[in-house]
């Protein structure tokens, strides 16, 4: 969700030059990779109760 807040309404991030645009969508892209990644791959307590004998 915070993700997506960013990428809705990042304009007071330019303000000054701090940061660029294409900067602030590399960022939102790299993180929701991460997301991706993270909700997609076993817990090791999932794995512990669904898949151990």
């Amino acid at each position: 969700m915070a993700l997506e807040a960013l990428q809705a309404d990042h304009e007071f991030l330019l303000k000054g030059g701090v940061f660029t645009k294409e900067m602030l969508d590399a960022y939102i892209e790299l993180k929701t990779e991460d997301v991706r990644r993270l909700n997609t791959t076993t817990h090791p307590v999932e794995f512990d109760m669904y898949y151990s004998l």
